[in-house]
C-alpha cells in the first residue's frame, strides 16, 4: 500500500463536520481555570516560527505568554515580572542559555529565582541532556517545540487548582509528550503527523506501521528505478514517499526526498545515485524508530546487508568489474537466471566501490523477483 494513498483515505474519513468536530476537541480540551490567577510563560528565542508555535498552543490553554529575543532581554523582563515557566534557548549570542539561567537564579532583584526553566535546543544540536539537567534546567526540549511538549510542560507546572479534574486526560497529555520525545530524535514530529490524522492516534499509528512495513519494498523500488535510469518512475516514487513523510511529520527524511526529486528533475541522476546511500540511512533511522515505538519487528537493514557484508578483502579493478557485468548480461540474455545470480554473488564477495556494490545488489534482487529486464537495464547502465 502506498502511504500517500493511505493518508488520503485518512483525510476522507475525517472529512467535513466530523473532522471539524475532532479538531475543535483537540484545540479546546486543555483549558486552565484562571479566575484566581494566571499562568505566565516567558519564551526566550529569536526564531519567529518556534515562538509562534509555542505562543499559539499556550495561549489557547489560557496562559499569558511574553517573548524575549535574547538572554539580556530575558533578564530585563525577569527583573520586572515573575514567570511560572521560562523556555530558554541554549545557543544565543552575548549571553547564552547557561549564563542566563545562572543569572536568573543568582542576580539580586531577579523575580524568577524559583521559576521552572526549560532548555530549548536546536533540532540537531548535540548536547548531553543529563548535564543540562545537572546544570539546573527543569527539562530539555528541541525546536521547533512540539504541541505535545508544550501541553506537557503546562500540565506538569500549573497549580493543581488551574487544571481540569480529568486525571485520565492529564495522563494522556503526559503520555503523548513522551511518545513525541521518543520519535523526535529521528526527525519525526508527532504533533505535525497527528494533525494530518485529525488528532486520531490510532490512525497515525496505522499510517506509521504501513510506512515501516513497506520500507524494504519501497526502498528497493526507488533504487531499482534510479539505477535503471528510469527518471520519471523514480521521481514519481520518491514524491510519493516525500508526501507520506509530510503526512507523518517526518521532516528530515521528507527534506532528503525533496533534494532527490530536485536532482532527478535537473537531470543529475548520477549525483542522485551517489547520495542515495545517505537517504537510505535516514530512511532506516525513521522506520527503526517507528518500529521501536510501535513495538513491531524492525525491518531488516538494507544498509547493513549491502554495505557491511564481509568480503574476501581483494579489490577488483574497474576493468574486471566491467568484464564480470558483461558476463552476467550474457547469462541473462540466455535466460540463465541462476548462473546470472551466482555471478553477481561471486562479484559481491570482492571489495567494490559502494555505488557498484549497491547496483549489483539491487540487480540481484530484481533477478530474484523475476524482473530480468529491469536487472538487465541496471547492469547495462553500469557499462
Amino acid at each position: 500500500m502506498i502511504l500517500g494513498k493511505f493518508a488520503t483515505t485518512v483525510r476522507e474519513k475525517l472529512h467535513g463536520s466530523q473532522q471539524a468536530e475532532v479538531e475543535e476537541e483537540v484545540v479546546k480540551e486543555l483549558q486552565l481555570y484562571t479566575r484566581e490567577g494566571k499562568f505566565y510563560i516567558l519564551i526566550v528565542d529569536s526564531g519567529e516560527e518556534n515562538v509562534r508555535l509555542i505562543r499559539e498552543t499556550a495561549e489557547k490553554t489560557g496562559c499569558e505568554v511574553t517573548v524575549a529575543e535574547n538572554g539580556i532581554a530575558c533578564m530585563e523582563k525577569a527583573m520586572k515580572d515573575r514567570y511560572d515557566v521560562i523556555l530558554l534557548t541554549l545557543s544565543m549570542a552575548r549571553m547564552d542559555g547557561l549564563q542566563t539561567l545562572h543569572n536568573l537564579r543568582s542576580v539580586g532583584g531577579s523575580r524568577c529565582r524559583d521559576s521552572r526553566v526549560y532548555c530549548m535546543l536546536e533540532t540537531d544540536e548535540k548536547r548531553d541532556e543529563a548535564e543540562l539537567l545537572a546544570d539546573g534546567f527543569s527539562g530539555v526540549v528541541r525546536k521547533p517545540v512540539q504541541e505535545a511538549a508544550i501541553l506537557d510542560i503546562i500540565v506538569r507546572n500549573a497549580p493543581q487548582k488551574m487544571l481540569p479534574d480529568d486525571e485520565e486526560f492529564l495522563e494522556e497529555i503526559k503520555t503523548r509528550a513522551e511518545d513525541a520525545r521518543k520519535l523526535e530524535g529521528a526527525g519525526i514530529f508527532l504533533s505535525s503527523g497527528l494533525a494530518s490524522c485529525g488528532g486520531d492516534m490510532n490512525l497515525y499509528r496505522e499510517a506509521a506501521k504501513t510506512f515501516t512495513e513497506n520500507y524494504r519494498e519501497r526502498s528497493l523500488a526507488a533504487a531499482s528505478s534510479l539505477f535503471a535510469a528510469e527518471e520519471r518512475e523514480y521521481m514519481d516514487l520518491v514524491r510519493e514517499e516525500r508526501e507520506a513523510c509530510r503526512e507523518l511529520g517526518v521532516s528530515r527524511l521528507s527534506d532528503a526526498f525533496d533534494d532527490h526529486v530536485n536532482m532527478a528533475k535537473d537531470g543529475e541522476l548520477e549525483i542522485a545515485e551517489l547520495h542515495l546511500h545517505k537517504v537510505m540511512e535516514e530512511w532506516e533511522a525513521v522506520v527503526g524508530r517507528f518500529a521501536e515505538w510501535l513495538d513491531i519487528p524492525k525491518p531488516e537493514s538494507r544498509i547493513d546487508e549491502i554495505f557491511h557484508a564481509k568480503t574476501n578483502g581483494i579489490r577488483l579493478s574497474n576493468k574486471d568489474v566491467l568484464e564480470r557485468i558483461e558476463m552476467i548480461l550474457d547469462s541473462l540474455k540466455e535466460t540463465e537466471v541462476v548462473i546470472a545470480g551466482e555471478r553477481i554473488t561471486k562479484t559481491l564477495n570482492y571489495v567494490l566501490k559502494d555505488i557498484t556494490r549497491h547496483k549489483l545488489f539491487v540487480a540481484r534482487e530484481e533477478i530474484g523477483n523475476g524482473r530480468l529486464e529491469r536487472a538487465s537495464a541496471i547492469l547495462s547502465a553500469m557499462l
